[in-house]
């Protein structure tokens, strides 16, 4: 099952602080990221990608990224670091096998900068922009999402769990009572 089908890019940073390259030589390489065997949300490329011909040095490429699409204005939907590499002049750069194996660990809508799962190599794979995990596929959160009773349920039950069970008395936060979703109260 294909997870994601997009562009795959070098980053200086994961998260919205990291810069992609620009430098001569450099592409988004297209890439499909599929569901493994060994876990549901554990992914992973048929093939490693290769980029470029530096035409000079790259400086360090600590990250990588997966974009939608190859324009280079475009941010990055998912983001991870990498163990730095430097690229000088004349060489190209070929991600390790390890830093394009990702284990998704959540579901559901995702903001930027929520950490969404780890690498092999044990780095945190970041949102770059809002985005939709479920049933094994990401999508743009901007996208038309066909909620099933049973997403919905979900969702519904990770806000109330992530709610105080108490009322603030602020007359203007959600609460959980007993379960139930509550407006606050203003007590005078």
């Amino acid at each position: 099952m294909q997870f994601f089908v997009g562009y795959l890019g070098l980053m200086t940073k994961a998260s919205s602080g990291g810069a992609e390259l620009g430098d001569k030589g450099y592409a988004r390489q297209p890439v499909c990221f599929r569901m493994s065997r060994k876990g549901r949300m554990s992914l992973h490329l048929p093939r490693r990608p290769i980029f470029g011909r530096a035409e000079k040095d790259w400086g360090y490429v600590s990250a990588l990224a997966l974009f939608t699409d190859a324009d280079p204005s475009s941010r990055p939907l998912l983001s991870w670091d990498i163990i730095p590499e430097y690229v000088s002049d004349g060489q190209c750069f070929m991600p390790s096998d390890e830093s394009l194996m990702l284990k998704i660990s959540v579901c559901g809508l995702q903001a930027t900068d929520n950490v969404v799962g780890r690498t092999a190599e044990g780095g945190d794979v970041v949102v770059g922009r809002p985005l939709m995990i479920e049933g094994g596929s990401i999508r743009l959160k901007t996208d038309a999402v066909d909620l099933s009773a049973t997403t919905l349920k979900s969702m519904l039950t990770t806000l109330l769990r992530s709610l105080p069970d108490e009322d603030p008395g602020d007359g203007v936060s959600l609460w959980s009572n007993a379960g139930l979703l509550a407006l606050s109260i203003t007590t005078a």
